[in-house]
């Protein structure tokens, strides 16, 4: 597994040795404060109180301009543990040869050069931060966050404890800082850049080579990143295709937080995502668990096996939303494996209870990958089966199909109790002509209690 660290030293491996033997501290002591480093590895130490005093050092020399982003920062800071969990302003002149990537339900993706680059450690005798320079970095600029809420800035900071709770954790996407266009004052925020983009563009054009076993190592670094943000007590909220990205040997999870008007408050009633992904309990208005984002990966486990995303020749509006409350799920592809059609099933389940954790998941993903190294001829039959799929025509994608984050429909209790209704007297209409059809000796009030007890709608 790749992390942020393999990155840098495959980014920055001409660097000499002599460019790096000014760190802050040796052998795990801080030279400065003689204590023991709380984070150390071959390119960098980091002693936390020392480090955080030399970010207080540097609070007058920056200011975003909005009071609230000032205090995330700085809090942000106070609290690094190492150097992947900096987090900071960065001016937008440091950004150059900025180029457009991609449009969401939220705001825009393009790519940059981060001329700075991020921190890597306290250069003891220049007495500054070294920094990696030159970084490729995404660049999230969100819509109409010129008067961005402190509720959008508080879910930015819880999901930012992740980064401080794991040193290298590469399945979530890093996020270095942010920045603000000079000319619109819209906020940005600064993201590790993942050069094949995100997972439904990168199954489209790569699917036709794509093995069962490339596929579980994906799955498993979603798997993995998921189960970072649920041990920390947290939800994604929003886990689509879009939102899981891939770099050139792994996958990530990005938008933590994100996903969701910058400029206001958000009414706990209000459902944001991507339809087709969303668990039928946050279509019927009921609150968010980390049930919901395991509905959410189950779906992404039927597009890894699939190649297409789900649901892509219908609209997805308020119908949709009531068919999906109805159990309905994409159909599963003939040739899945059948461990890995039940996982998937489990994970999509009506009943949030009856879902898997994601470290169970995780752990399941973990055995099939060793299976498939032990020879085991399941994957490699549906390897075969895989190949006949991917002869198949692409479908087409329905104009009203939408794969962006938006303001979702819900669908009210009341009416789906009153749509049950019509249903019960469409089967018992039914069941009165079979009846009668069949010349049946049963009383009609019977036979209908019979037909509704046998129905569970």
């Amino acid at each position: 597994m790749d992390s942020h660290i393999s990155k840098v030293k495959a980014l920055y491996k001409g660097h000499s040795a002599s460019e790096t033997s000014n760190k802050e501290s040796e052998n795990g002591i801080c030279q400065e404060c003689g204590n023991l480093n709380g984070f150390g590895d071959d390119w960098s130490t980091w002693c936390t109180p020392c480090n955080s005093k030399h970010f207080i050092d540097e609070f007058p020399s920056w200011a975003s301009g909005n009071n609230n982003v000032d205090e995330l920062i700085r809090k942000t800071q106070i609290n690094t543990s190492h150097y992947e969990s900096t987090f900071e302003w960065i001016p937008y002149e440091q950004f150059t040869d900025i180029k457009f990537i991609s449009k969401g339900g939220f705001g825009q993706v393009f790519k940059a050069t981060w001329s700075n680059g991020p921190i890597l450690y306290w250069d003891r005798e220049k007495k500054r931060w070294f920094r990696w320079p030159r970084v490729p970095v995404a660049l999230k600029v969100l819509f109409n966050s010129q008067n961005i809420s402190s509720d959008f800035l508080s879910e930015i900071t819880s999901h930012l404890k992740l980064y401080r709770s794991s040193n290298t954790c590469s399945e979530i996407v890093r996020c270095h800082g942010i920045s603000q266009n000079p000319e619109s004052k819209e906020y940005i925020m600064v993201l590790e850049y993942c050069a094949r983009g995100d997972l439904g563009k990168y199954l489209a054009e790569n699917f036709d080579d794509l093995t069962w076993s490339k596929c579980l190592d994906h799955l498993l670094d979603i798997a993995r990143g998921l189960n970072t943000i649920h041990s920390e007590g947290l939800m994604h909220r929003d886990i689509h295709s879009g939102n899981l990205l891939i770099d050139v040997s792994y996958a990530a999870i990005g938008d933590l937080g994100l996903c969701r008007p910058a400029n206001s408050s958000v009414s706990k009633k209000d459902v944001y995502g991507v339809m087709p992904y969303m668990a039928p309990e946050l279509l019927r208005g009921k609150p968010f668990t980390q049930a919901s984002d395991i509905y959410s990966f189950g779906i992404i486990m039927w597009e890894l096996s699939s190649g297409h995303r789900p649901f892509p020749n219908i609209p997805h509006n308020f119908n949709l939303a009531l068919k999906i409350c109805d159990g309905f799920r994409p159909e599963i592809v003939e040739g899945t494996p059948e461990c890995y059609k039940e996982l998937m099933q489990k994970c999509w389940h009506e009943n949030p209870i009856k879902r898997p954790n994601i470290a169970n998941i995780v752990r399941e993903i973990e055995k099939w990958l060793n299976d498939i190294l032990e020879g085991d001829d399941v994957w490699s039959k549906a390897d075969s089966s895989r190949n006949t799929i991917k002869k198949l025509p692409k479908i087409k994608i329905h104009s009203e199909a939408v794969y962006k984050s938006r303001l979702l429909p819900t669908v009210n209790n009341e009416l789906f109790v009153k749509r049950s209704i019509v249903t019960h007297e469409v089967i018992i209409k039914r069941s009165r002509e079979s009846c009668n059809e069949l010349s049946c000796n049963h009383s009609q009030a019977s036979c209908d209690e019979f037909r509704i007890s046998n129905n569970n709608y």
